[in-house]
């Protein structure tokens, strides 16, 4: 979902109605079902980046994994920085890199994100949080998790 339409669909859903020209959710669960299956058969992608958030103090866009732990920020100037995953990052919109904008699995999903991984050279800070996941001690979201 694209970051307006995912304002637009947050707003409507906060005020209880639904926006004309946005899709219904009910795609949302084949989506669950697709993320689901995705994280089964491939437990990594649980820590990939998952979502994006912009951050309007300063310009910025987040990128999060599953769980919401924060792992890269890039600035407006596009000079990016690993973010410790136990900090806590207050944004304005966020967005999921898997779905469409219509809440439906996006079947380019995870080219978005391999291209995200490469451009930004995440590979090492990924392989590290892997290892720590693994052992059950990679931090808690400062703000929850999904599961």
């Amino acid at each position: 979902m694209y970051p307006r339409e995912s304002l637009r669909r947050n707003k409507a859903v906060a005020n209880n109605s639904r926006p004309e020209n946005l899709a219904p959710l009910d795609g949302s669960l084949e989506y669950e079902r697709e993320i689901s299956r995705l994280f089964a058969s491939e437990p990594k992608w649980r820590i990939a980046p998952f979502a994006v958030a912009y951050v309007k103090e300063n310009k910025s866009r987040v990128y999060f994994d599953y769980d919401n732990r924060p792992i890269l920020r890039v600035g407006p100037d596009h000079k990016n920085e690993i973010t410790p995953p136990g900090t806590m990052v207050c944004f304005s919109m966020l967005a999921d890199l898997h779905a469409g904008s219509d809440g439906r699995p996006d079947p380019d999903g995870r080219k978005i994100v391999t291209d995200l991984i490469a451009k930004y050279g995440l590979s090492p800070e990924l392989r590290r949080r892997w290892y720590l996941f693994q052992r059950g001690t990679l931090p808690e979201p400062a703000w929850g998790s999904r599961s």
